[in-house]
């Protein structure tokens, strides 16, 4: 497991486990999880390298709801390269609660 903190607080944290051949599990910003299994073109050490560089350039965004201080839901949206990627999930099942919305554009590192 591994976490990096960038030195400027408005840029997005990354945490990372797993790794070699199997595959890495990305955490970044507040919640978004990007699971980068490898294909046949890219290993998950190449997506890893790649999710990264466009993290602590600042080209990651999320929109995320919560409940209280509770993450309930997050959607990320990050460049990589020529492509954009999203990706979402449900952090909690919080049926009939008001939950707050607010959409970071995160800063380079």
């Amino acid at each position: 497991f591994v976490e990096v903190v960038p030195t400027n607080p408005k840029a997005a944290k990354m945490a990372v486990r797993g790794g070699g051949a199997l595959q890495y599990d990305v955490y970044v910003g507040e919640g978004t999880l990007y699971e980068l299994p490898g294909t046949e073109t890219a290993s998950p050490t190449d997506q890893l390298r790649e999710l990264s560089r466009a993290v602590s350039a600042g080209k990651f965004e999320e929109t995320i709801w919560k409940v209280g201080d509770a993450v309930a839901k997050t959607v990320g949206y990050i460049q990589l390269g020529d492509h954009a990627g999203k990706t979402r999930q449900i952090h909690g099942f919080y049926p009939l609660r008001f939950k707050k919305k607010t959409h970071i554009k995160y800063e380079p590192y």
